[in-house]
């Protein structure tokens, strides 16, 4: 392996991938660069950490990753444990007829191209089990921040269609004690207090107004011909 000083004629100094040693390394002897890679290399995952390098360090590093050829997993075994963990999280809800599906295995391609990510940014020729433990890691965190119902619950609904299976079937039971009420009225309108009346106990007075508000003015299903009643407009 040829000295620092020997390759500083070749390149003018330039960052390049060190494929002996597995991280970024500079071909000239520059203090500062010295220093701002000496505090980004993390010697237990021996790979620059991103909150410690500058824009340009970092831009260096994404590209050179991105031209590392895909990883394999490096056993049948660490596979079998990321596929372990996302059955796993499906289970969270339990296995009820009505609960909610956490996760659909839809997902799962999307959770080995994060670990396969994970060790391209690592320059790793192999998907480790560490890998696979971030990947998961990784997703249930974005399920925390925007995939849980109302009372806490994971729903791969709220992703697919950007509503629960809770909340579709509340709207479903407003929208259907609407359509009664205005088919059983005579000038073809639902009074809203009646509509929140029929659904007292299964339905939270605010959820109903806010859903009627919802149809008027969001989705154009329904209009109000009349203070305090409804008409509704979608498909019966």
């Amino acid at each position: 392996m040829s000295r620092p000083e020997d390759d500083e004629a070749d390149d003018g100094g330039q960052t390049s991938f060190n494929p002996v040693l597995g991280f970024l390394s500079v071909s000239t002897y520059d203090k500062p660069i010295d220093v701002e890679l000496g505090q980004g290399f993390n010697p237990v995952l021996g790979f620059l950490s991103v909150s410690t390098v500058s824009d340009d360090t970092l831009r260096i590093w994404l590209a050179l990753a991105n031209q590392q050829p895909d990883p394999v997993y490096e056993s049948d075994e660490v596979r079998q444990q990321l596929v372990d963990s996302f059955v796993t999280l499906r289970g969270a809800n339990g296995y009820a007829e009505d609960t909610e599906v956490p996760v659909t295995f839809r997902k799962l391609p999307g959770v080995e191209r994060i670990a396969r990510a994970h060790a391209k940014l690592e320059f790793s020729p192999v998907i480790t089990e560490r890998h696979a433990e971030q990947a998961m890691d990784m997703v249930g965190k974005s399920m925390q921040d925007y995939q849980k119902t109302e009372d806490g619950k994971f729903d791969a609904d709220i992703a697919e269609t950007g509503s629960s299976k809770s909340q579709k079937k509340r709207a479903d039971l407003i929208e259907d004690t609407i359509k009664d009420l205005q088919s059983a009225s005579d000038d073809d309108m639902a009074k809203v207090d009646k509509v929140i009346a029929e659904l007292d106990g299964n339905v939270d007075a605010d959820r109903v107004e806010d859903h009627i508000q919802k149809l008027m003015h969001r989705k154009g299903e329904a209009i109000e011909p009349r203070t305090g009643y409804v008409r509704y407009l979608g498909e019966w």
